[in-house]
């Protein structure tokens, strides 16, 4: 497994400073034969890792009924 990530690191570099799309399509073609990737899978792997600290913030919704719940619940009932 190890040596797998290793080849992918290199391979990955490769991929980030090939200049045309024949390149990157010649280094996708050798990743398919070699392990065995989808070709989706091997662009997917390819792609630069973000580097994000953290995870984003969720959104929360706005409670744009809250003053009128009361109504609604006595209504409901």
């Amino acid at each position: 497994m190890q040596s797998r990530q290793e080849y992918l690191s290199t391979m990955r570099v490769r991929y980030l400073k090939a200049r045309n799309r024949q390149e990157k399509s010649q280094i996708l073609d050798e990743l398919e034969r070699t392990l065995g990737y989808a070709r989706k899978y091997a662009i997917a792997t390819m792609k630069p890792k973000p580097e994000h600290d953290k995870p984003p913030a969720k959104r929360t919704r706005s409670l744009r009924y809250r003053d009128v719940m009361p109504i609604v619940q006595i209504v409901w009932e």
